[in-house]
């Protein structure tokens, strides 16, 4: 049932879309309710879990969408559990709707290789440094 559920990258212009019809900007409950009210799931999907965590599935989705949506440029959280859409978001819910479901998911994969190449330099950094101080 879970592969029933959007992925979180499928989840990101539905956020926006969501954000955008609270005003452009919402706290968290807010925006998941909407985005929940949006997809029109089925009831049983909503109450799916993680069997490790008791985690609701499609609330832990909306979350990556928001903080991947964050890194492509789309949202910004200028405060604890707040978000807002951003310009860039603003002329992609312009677009037609594939158009601007395309241009989500493309940026959203670009901020995730950028995202991808910091961490692995990062780690190459500490890992290099964690090394000279073995040395020491």
């Amino acid at each position: 049932m879970t592969t029933d559920l959007p992925k979180y990258n499928e989840l990101i212009y539905p956020t926006l879309q969501a954000i955008q019809g609270l005003g452009g900007e919402a706290f968290n409950d807010e925006i998941e309710d909407a985005v929940i009210d949006l997809l029109d799931l089925p009831e049983e999907a909503l109450e799916l879990r993680y069997e490790e965590s008791e985690d609701w599935i499609i609330k832990n989705r909306i979350t990556f969408a928001k903080s991947y949506a964050k890194k492509a440029s789309l949202l910004v959280n200028p405060k604890k559990s707040f978000w807002a859409l951003t310009e860039t978001a603003d002329e992609v819910l312009q677009l037609p709707r594939e158009e601007g479901e395309a241009k989500a998911l493309e940026l959203s994969a670009i901020a995730l290789r950028d995202f991808k190449e910091e961490s692995k330099a990062r780690n190459d950094f500490f890992g290099f440094t964690s090394r000279l101080a073995f040395l020491a």
